[in-house]
């Protein structure tokens, strides 16, 4: 038995509209963290949706959108070796970042670097969890108090950046 003429172009009508919706989902699913980027108030729905799709979503990670503002490294009293690293980061970005990784170079007269150590977000973010996003134009404070034994250093530098 044959459809009908007319029924035809109703069933095509059918299938192009179930496979445009997805292809949008596909697009969707595989472009989240972009569009994200682009429209952060498709965070939360898309969050759920990974949740139950049992995918992941994390937060977009762009480093030349966070700037040390300030940074000061001082001795700590109470023994030689002991400093504090105080610095202020910014994220210059319109959307939320996830919390950067802070490196921390002690360098000689000559700029070269003596001890080297990165700091991750858990280390250094201290009241605000790491997991949470770093807010759109959010300011970060830093405070890292740490040993370094033996080193002769003169100077330093501070770098954020994401492995």
């Amino acid at each position: 038995r044959t459809e009908p003429a007319e029924a035809r172009p109703r069933n095509w009508g059918i299938l192009v509209g179930c496979l445009t919706m997805s292809l949008l989902v596909q697009g969707v699913f595989l472009l989240r963290q972009p569009l994200t980027k682009a429209i952060p108030g498709l965070r939360p729905p898309l969050l759920a949706l990974c949740e139950r799709l049992g995918c992941e979503l994390p937060l977009p990670r762009d480093a030349a959108e966070i700037s040390i503002e300030t940074s000061d490294l001082h001795p700590e009293p109470g023994g030689p070796g002991q400093f504090v690293l105080n610095a202020t980061l910014r994220n210059r970005a319109s959307f939320p970042q996830a919390y950067p990784h802070v490196e921390l170079s002690l360098t000689d007269a000559a700029d070269k670097p003596l001890a080297r150590r990165v700091f991750s977000p858990e280390e250094w973010s201290s009241g605000a969890p790491a997991s949470q996003p770093f807010a759109p134009n959010g300011v970060a404070a830093v405070v890292l108090p740490f040993s370094a034994p033996g080193v002769a250093a003169v100077g330093y530098r501070v770098y954020a950046f994401y492995p």
